[in-house]
């Protein structure tokens, strides 16, 4: 059956309602087991909750503050819990986990559909959840509303993980901006769903501090920098999505709106130059170190281009196409790929950067 490492960062909160918040999404969490839900707490090793029934991944390391030298809370970076949580989950031989936010309550429809998923070929899928509002007495019913801005859970193939993480910039968990980057990267370069579907996972509304915190510009710098190009697909994409009807939002249509708006850097929507390259390195007599320093220069480039750096992304295959000698038809295919990038065509499709001129 259906198997899933589902990681959240729990912290010792002092607030109450931060931690009735996140009691009640590791209760959602810790009642989806028999659905084939295995229960990850990633953390720092001085923080460590252990609730029962719950696996416990005490191996964050850096954290914001000490970092960046900024005054604010002990706050992770999205990559760390995504390495942690995908070696957790291979060293269990589960080709699935999740990142969650610690005070998002999950449903069993919600593992229904990410089983459904999976087996339909996703390899990454980005979820919105239902904001719980205001609370009626009487009827004992909370208000409820679709959240289309951004994603509070993020499912993820192992194996896919491991060969594409070097896409990602080290943006703030729970910060502004990260699960936009990360939707709009996944969305690019994998075969990928989002899902706005009322009523899959729960958040209790609350106040938050991402304009006028102490960490208010490091992320945005990123997302408005380097990951400028998934920036503009995503606000185009997402846009139209909030001009639409929520009960409209169906899997089809929201397919046809990824497929419009998430076009890869290479020109093509589906499969990019990286995942192209990985399915011919499968099955070949490659030494799994090299093959994966391969995939890391081929990711680097696709991150280059979508950046318009030309450069970088040359210099990005030679390196793979060093690490590629002694292996005939691989190192031919790097080849027509730097060929392809010296090419006029392809500098003539770089915009120029205008400060140059």
């Amino acid at each position: 059956g259906f198997e899933i490492v589902v990681a959240a960062n729990l912290v010792p909160f002092k607030d109450r309602e931060q931690s009735r918040r996140q009691e009640d999404c590791i209760k959602s969490i810790s009642d989806l087991k028999s659905l084939g839900v295995m229960p990850l707490n990633i953390c720092y090793e001085d923080e460590c909750l252990h609730p029962s029934g719950w696996q416990v991944a005490p191996l964050l390391k850096r954290s914001a503050d000490l970092e960046l030298k900024i005054e604010g809370k002990r706050k992770p970076f999205v990559t760390d819990l995504f390495d942690i949580a995908s070696e957790w989950a291979q060293k269990q031989n589960i080709h699935w986990f999740a990142l969650s936010n610690s005070d998002i309550v999950f449903t069993p429809p919600l593992i229904y559909e990410i089983s459904r998923l999976s087996e339909a070929g996703y390899e990454t899928i980005a979820i919105s959840r239902t904001d719980l509002t205001g609370f009626d007495p009487v009827s004992k019913r909370y208000d409820a509303d679709l959240e289309l801005h951004g994603s509070d859970v993020f499912v993820c193939k192992t194996e896919w993980w491991k060969n594409n993480r070097s896409r990602f910039q080290p943006y703030i968990f729970g910060e502004r901006a990260w699960d936009n980057a990360f939707s709009s990267i996944m969305a690019c370069h994998s075969k990928c769903h989002f899902l706005f579907s009322f009523g899959l996972c729960f958040h209790y509304k609350h106040k938050t501090n991402w304009i006028f915190g102490p960490y208010s510009e490091y992320n945005m710098a990123i997302y408005n920098g380097k990951d400028r190009v998934y920036r503009d697909k995503y606000s185009a994409f997402i846009v139209e999505v909030l001009h639409s009807d929520k009960n409209l939002l169906t899997f089809k249509k929201t397919s046809e709106l990824m497929k419009k708006y998430f076009e890869n850097p290479d020109g093509s929507n589906g499969r990019s130059q990286s995942q192209a390259m990985e399915h011919q390195l499968k099955g070949r007599n490659i030494d799994e170190d090299v093959a994966r320093k391969i995939m890391d220069y081929i990711n680097q480039a696709d991150v280059h281009l979508a950046n318009n750096d030309l450069p970088s992304a040359r210099e990005a295959i030679k390196q793979a196409l060093r690490h590629a000698s002694g292996h005939t038809q691989l190192s031919g295919k790097l080849s027509k790929i730097l060929d392809k990038l010296d090419s006029p065509e392809t500098a003539k499709g770089i915009p120029q950067d205008k400060s140059k001129r």
